[in-house]
């Protein structure tokens, strides 16, 4: 997904739970590459924008870069690395 797609994306969010896909649809705009950039969400009253937002807040403050610096500098995206997620015997 590109910021650009993510971006458009958050205008799709209506007043109810998009019929159970709210979530996923949140979540998708999550892995934008430049995730968590919150300045480019609309001053929006709208549930699941300020969600969106709160997340993206809880993100930074806990000290994550956004997606994209793990790339640059040659590590794992950390919400796609499969190897994280295997079980150790």
């Amino acid at each position: 997904m590109a910021d650009e797609e993510a971006k458009l994306l958050v205008g799709v969010f209506g007043t109810d739970g998009c019929f159970g896909l709210g979530w996923t649809l949140l979540q998708l705009i999550e892995t934008a590459p430049n995730w968590p950039e919150t300045g480019d969400l609309e001053n929006s009253a709208n549930e699941w924008v300020q969600l969106l937002k709160g997340r993206a807040e809880g993100w930074r403050e806990a000290g994550y870069p956004t997606r994209s610096s793990f790339k640059e500098a040659g590590l794992p995206d950390p919400k796609t690395n499969l190897d994280s997620k295997k079980d150790v015997e």
